[in-house]
């Protein structure tokens, strides 16, 4: 589900952001618990997504060099969900690379850091779907973190989302 995927990744780039210059797991200054909101979507969704807070737990990887994401929540469809990500960082070239699985398919995800480390260009795609893609803007601003999204199918846009995260 795409909402799904959205509060995934949302939470990942706020992790990734600022931590390129780690001594060791890149990801170690941002590892915690994360509560993320929506809060625009056109066309619009559910009551139940817009108001439904997305829980998040951020763990190291055994070996500390990447991230382990464990979301819960309720989807669009008012049923309860979780979810799994594994991402990790290229220091050499600072992009950020993650992979879930959502409904049983595939997503691959990259990102890239400006060079100011407060803002973060991602897009997923699913290799099943390579026409449904997304595409994400995410800001930093201290523990806050604001994020839009995208959300394309055959080149056209499907949904538009905002919202905002934070880190408890």
């Amino acid at each position: 589900m795409r909402f799904k995927t959205l509060f995934l990744a949302i939470a990942l780039l706020f992790v990734a952001g600022t931590t390129f210059a780690q001594m060791n797991n890149p990801f170690a200054a941002f590892l915690g618990n994360f509560e993320m909101k929506l809060t625009k979507a056109e066309p619009a969704l559910p009551a139940e997504a817009m108001n439904g807070i997305q829980k998040g737990v951020m763990k190291a990887t055994p070996d500390n060099t990447g991230m382990i994401i464990t979301w819960n929540g309720m989807g669009p469809d008012g049923k309860p969900y979780e979810n799994y990500e594994l991402w990790y960082a290229d220091k050499d070239s600072k992009k950020i690379y993650g992979i879930n699985t959502e409904g049983g398919r595939v997503v691959r995800m990259e990102g890239d850091i400006s060079a100011d480390g407060k803002t973060l260009t991602f897009t997923g795609s699913y290799p099943s779907s390579p026409k449904e893609t997304y595409k994400m803007e995410v800001k930093m601003m201290g523990n806050m973190v604001s994020f839009k999204n995208t959300i394309m199918m055959d080149g056209k846009q499907v949904q538009y989302m905002e919202g905002k995260s934070v880190n408890k």
